[in-house]
């Protein structure tokens, strides 16, 4: 059993919903990031995959940082004929990285899988760590004081192999069919099919992020309203949501 982080990114954007497209700032918040996840020293294996064509190997190195040991790149490129085929859906960029991930890497499905979207400093990504049950799946939704797992939350989650080979799966064919929600919404919607085991009660807080959304170009804030009323119901009942088949 192994912890492995997977660092899903597009350095350079050319879908059309991409508010945050400065190259140059999105590869240095990428760069911050890995050295993050590569200090905290709990990572077995960090795969870091980019589908703009950018790889980070060379600047890491230059900043001295060890990259032989635990972090690993996965490289390629979509074309603007890819993301015309979804309607410009940057949503299935996302989807067509972790599928490759998936089929470049050997994973076992005892292996706690932690994805995360590029540039994104889970700050508190320890926390998760440390109070989540090895064996679980773990998808934290928009809005748990409404208990709707229609829309859950797809920059950072926790998932074993086989159940993230479905997912990507089946919501891959959801937007090859025409579906034109964001993803949020289309993992919300296939999760809905499994059962719903618990509440993970040992899971208190939200995900305290720093980064800029790529989205609509803003830091994100967790301190807006919304995310403080979640973060009170998250401390008191513990919402983050654990799905089996």
């Amino acid at each position: 059993m192994k912890k492995i982080l997977i660092i899903t990114s597009t350095i350079s954007p050319i879908a059309d919903d991409i508010k945050h497209v400065n190259v140059m700032a999105r590869k240095l918040e990428s760069i911050e990031a890995i050295k993050f996840y590569l200090s905290l020293d709990i990572f077995d294996k960090i795969i870091f995959s980019d589908n703009s064509g950018v790889s980070l190997l060379g600047a890491l190195r230059d900043e001295s940082i060890n990259v032989d040991s635990i972090y690993n790149e996965l490289i390629f490129k979509l074309d603007e004929s890819f993301y015309e085929r979804y309607s410009g859906l940057k949503y299935m960029g996302e989807i067509e990285t972790i599928d490759k991930v998936l089929n470049n890497f050997a994973f076992s499905n005892e292996d706690e899988i932690y994805k995360v979207t590029g540039r994104y400093i889970i700050n508190n990504i320890s926390y998760f760590i440390n109070n989540s049950n090895y064996s679980s799946n773990i998808f934290i939704s928009y809005y748990p004081i409404l208990f709707n797992k229609k829309s859950l939350y797809t920059s950072f989650y926790k998932v074993n192999r086989d159940l993230l080979v479905d997912i990507v799966s089946n919501v891959k064919f959801l937007y090859e069919h025409g579906y034109v929600k964001p993803i949020e919404y289309a993992f919300g919607l296939h999760l809905s099919k499994f059962k719903f085991i618990n509440k993970n009660s040992k899971i208190r807080r939200l995900p305290q992020i720093i980064g800029i959304s790529g989205t609509n170009g803003k830091k994100i804030n967790n301190n807006d309203i919304r995310m403080k009323i979640t973060d009170l119901f998250m401390r008191a009942f513990g919402l983050a949501f654990t799905y089996k088949k």
